[in-house]
């Protein structure tokens, strides 16, 4: 599904600058433009690998004598900020480069297991950071003198870091205290936006995303991450 959704993102972009006409020549356009922008993207299913953990831990718990277990998995949404800069290219397009920090998705777990050898629990903490280095593309269509719509497509390299705690109670016992992980790997993301000139050399700019993540594949005692997330963002160019 993500390689078909990027796919899609691509050839809409290539199409759509491919059938503009080029742009009058009259209004010189500056050379390059910053933004900034505000980044939210919804939970998805970034806690699956933490619940595919808790089964195993359950059947374990079950084989050693427990009668009963129970687990619940909380994920957040990820939140951050990017900037970058945008060059204008012919047919209505433009190239860029952005460098954004996303917290999230972040998880809280808890596990309980009573009867056989007595009650115990245990909580684990999952905080999740990315860094995000991105070539962007955009093609734009003015709607009216203010008003802008945007397609975009953006590819580049992330590098993830989880850091996770685990805390216990009665019999049972964490397979780790604290640890950190990193790794890095590809990133991808498709946007639909709408521009609004606020002034004669700032626009405000909002809209949906959907972006995937380079996949943490964990270890014995460390749960997958595989997240990739529909999300909103907001920002201005100036």
């Amino acid at each position: 599904m993500k390689r078909n959704i990027l796919a899609i993102g691509l050839s809409v972009l290539a199409a759509a600058a491919a059938a503009q006409e080029p742009a009058p020549a009259a209004k010189k356009e500056r050379a390059w433009r910053y933004f900034f922008a505000y980044d939210y993207f919804l939970p998805d299913d970034g806690g699956k690998g933490l619940r595919g953990q808790l089964r195993t831990k359950s059947a374990a718990s079950l084989a050693l004598g427990y009668t009963n277990t129970d687990f619940s998995v909380h994920t957040q949404g990820a939140v951050g900020a990017r900037f970058g800069a945008f060059h204008p290219m012919p047919h209505r397009t433009e190239l860029g480069l952005s460098l954004g920090y996303l917290l999230g998705p972040n998880m809280t777990a808890n596990y309980t297991a009573t009867g056989g050898p007595g009650p115990g629990g245990i909580t684990i903490n999952r905080d999740v950071v990315w860094i995000r280095e991105l070539v962007q593309g955009h093609v734009y269509f003015p709607a009216t003198q203010r008003v802008t719509l945007v397609a975009g497509v953006g590819v580049g390299v992330a590098t993830g870091r989880v850091t996770e705690g685990c805390d216990r109670s009665g019999t049972l016992a964490c397979s780790f205290g604290t640890q950190h992980h990193t790794w890095t790997g590809f990133t991808y993301e498709v946007s639909a936006n709408i521009r609004y000139r606020a002034g004669k050399l700032m626009d405000l700019r909002f809209g949906p995303r959907f972006a995937g993540f380079p996949t943490y594949n964990g270890n014995d005692v460390s749960a997958r991450i595989d997240y990739a997330a529909f999300g909103f963002f907001a920002g201005a160019i100036f």
